[in-house]
């Protein structure tokens, strides 16, 4: 197991035209790892503890639900782009709870990621 760690990466970023720093970290991590690799994804702290309630707040999201499921959507075409592409083996983990106050986000996006890895498989 080598661990490659892109710092700070919001699944947010890995949406098509973003120029943020940390995206572009992520292509130079991901073609690091050679074709045909297990890969264990965790992605998406981040999103819970500073995001994903933004966004709600700026009325662009109805719901957390809503919006875990916009960058849901983005992690799970990223994360499937690269299975195809470099025939990987992408093992997605869930969101730790770590912070009492992102609980409740967390176990809502958790619910959310389930779903769509589960029918990125299907």
């Amino acid at each position: 197991l080598v661990p490659m760690l892109v710092t700070g990466l919001k699944q947010w970023h890995l949406r098509k035209g973003c120029t943020f720093y940390t995206r572009e970290q992520f292509e130079r991590v991901a073609s690091s790892v050679p074709d045909a690799s297990d890969v264990l994804a965790l992605f998406g702290e981040i999103d819970c503890r500073e995001g994903l309630g933004a966004a709600v707040k700026r009325g662009i999201y109805e719901s957390v639900e809503k919006a875990s499921e916009e960058v849901t959507k983005i992690y799970t075409r990223e994360l499937g782009t690269l299975t195809m592409a470099r025939k990987l083996r992408i093992l997605v983990h869930d969101v730790a709870p770590v912070l009492a106050p992102c609980r409740e986000t967390v176990a809502t996006f958790n619910a959310v990621l389930a779903r769509a890895v589960a029918a990125a498989r299907a």
